[in-house]
């Protein structure tokens, strides 16, 4: 079942004023509100974190940048610049003191406090109406709203599960469609999420041809 295949991601947001205009009367406007200050708030922690983890390559780069420098200063010939008491002495102390202090700080974990404020903000999303909103969108893709191909693909697992092979097909070709689509590096970005592939959606595509013509 395409249920084995559902699109493993935190952030996955509609338009807001097409999501408001689509559950109106069912008290999503307030749940959409919720949403976007949570994304908002997640977003923060993401940029925190983010600059976390950039403190620290930025500290390792430069570190890189002297070593390499060092090692230029030993060429063309390595070994007989080691035959210097005070070069080789300064390379064993390198060794043995400075190795142990980045492996120890690259085993460090990092952004922990952004991590516990992300885990807590999580449950939030699990209010929002996703299915009711779902079940209004299936039917017609809006030429208006620009869906991404996790969305699009989101759209036709849940039209498949309500037993909706057609629409299940029109929202697969607004997934395939939008990939396609993709500049290079948002490919890229899929890639590390493991949210969707090319491949994928072919496979998708099989096998509900393989359901509808199976006796």
């Amino acid at each position: 079942m395409w249920v084995s295949l559902r699109v493993r991601i935190v952030l996955t947001a509609l338009s807001y004023f097409f999501w408001v205009e689509a559950n109106d009367g069912k008290g999503s406007s307030l749940d959409i509100k919720g949403l976007i200050d949570v994304e908002e708030k997640l977003l923060s922690q993401m940029v925190d974190y983010s600059s976390v983890l950039q403190k620290k390559i930025s500290l390792m780069r430069r570190y890189i940048a002297l070593m390499r420098v060092k090692q230029t200063h030993a060429e063309p010939d390595r070994e007989q610049y080691m035959a210097n008491p005070l070069q080789s002495y300064s390379l064993i102390h390198h060794m043995h003191f400075d190795w142990t202090t980045w492996r120890r700080l690259m085993e460090q974990s990092l952004g922990r406090e952004q991590i516990s404020e992300i885990r807590a903000l999580m449950p939030q999303i699990s209010r929002i109406e996703y299915g009711t909103a779902m079940q209004d969108l299936i039917h017609e893709p809006m030429a208006a709203v620009p869906f991404d191909p996790v969305e699009a693909l989101e759209l036709a697992t849940f039209a498949y599960d309500k037993e909706r092979p057609d629409l299940a097909e029109m929202w697969l070709n607004v997934t395939l469609s939008g990939y396609q689509k993709l500049s290079p590096s948002k490919k890229e970005l899929y890639k590390v999420l493991s949210v969707v592939k090319e491949s994928e959606v072919q496979k998708l595509y099989k096998k509900k041809s393989d359901e509808l013509i199976a006796p």
